[in-house]
């Protein structure tokens, strides 16, 4: 991975990264990985949003799929 240029990857996240990131839980990842979701143009897919929904709902999630996404959205930018 060529991080020293000035483009930066695209990087699509899943759910499960999403509530890592949202966590701060990175222990079983990758350096590669970090560095990737740290420095890259972080995207989901829409049925990232629902599956966070059906989590919160289920009690799985203590905050909610809004509040996960906006802290993602801050981290990317």
């Amino acid at each position: 991975m060529d991080l020293e240029r000035n483009e930066k990857p695209i990087v699509y996240v899943d759910t499960h990264i999403v509530t890592r990131m949202a966590s701060g839980k990175f222990d079983d990842l990758s350096e590669n990985a970090v560095k990737l979701l740290n420095h890259g143009r972080l995207f989901y897919s829409p049925i990232v949003g629902l599956e966070l929904h059906y989590l919160y709902e289920r009690k799985r999630l203590s905050c909610t799929p809004v509040e996960m996404l906006s802290y993602l959205a801050k981290e990317a930018n």
